[in-house]
């Protein structure tokens, strides 16, 4: 027998066409919905209004996973991510500064936290919740990650220093 996995879409957003939920019915009977949230949910707030006006209307601000046993008419949250943005401190772009994350309806955890960017927005050095410090390294024109280190206590302008790099040599 052929096994077939069947998933809805929903679009409720007729203006940007972003997707507002997919839904899977398992072998069990149960309804599983992930809901996805973009700027235009949060258009009255800053900075995704502004993120709405530089047409970043894609990106995904929080993702909710739902379950709905058979025979109950309420679902429970099993998961939720969601990604906080905000201005990089004395420019005008707009960055990834925190992404939470919960299970099981509990309260939302800080996950990641994003430290450094570069002046394109490419993200440098996050720190994780298991307390994990991490630095990208981007070459090609700051276009592509060329590496990614897993060091504690460095910044990501310590870690170039420590290995001999400059912005020439990888570019």
């Amino acid at each position: 027998m052929k096994h077939q996995k069947l998933f809805d879409y929903e679009y409720n957003d007729l203006q940007y066409l972003n997707l507002s939920k997919k839904i899977f019915t398992n072998s069990k009977g149960e309804l599983l919905t992930e809901s996805y949230t973009y700027p235009a949910d949060y258009s009255a707030v800053s900075p995704y209004n502004e993120m709405i006006l530089r047409n970043r209307v894609s990106e995904v601000i929080e993702q909710k996973g739902t379950l709905l046993v058979p025979g109950s008419s309420v679902a429970t949250e099993i998961s939720k991510i969601k990604a906080d943005f905000d201005f990089r401190s004395g420019t005008s772009l707009i960055e990834p500064v925190l992404v939470k994350k919960s299970f099981g309806g509990n309260t939302p955890e800080n996950e990641v936290i994003i430290n450094e960017h570069d002046d394109k927005g490419n993200i440098l050095r996050t720190w994780s919740k298991s307390g994990i410090n991490t630095v990208y390294i981007w070459g090609y024109g700051q276009r592509y990650p060329v590496a990614k280190i897993i060091i504690n206590g460095k910044t990501h302008s310590q870690v170039m220093d420590d290995c001999n790099l400059s912005e020439s040599i990888i570019n």
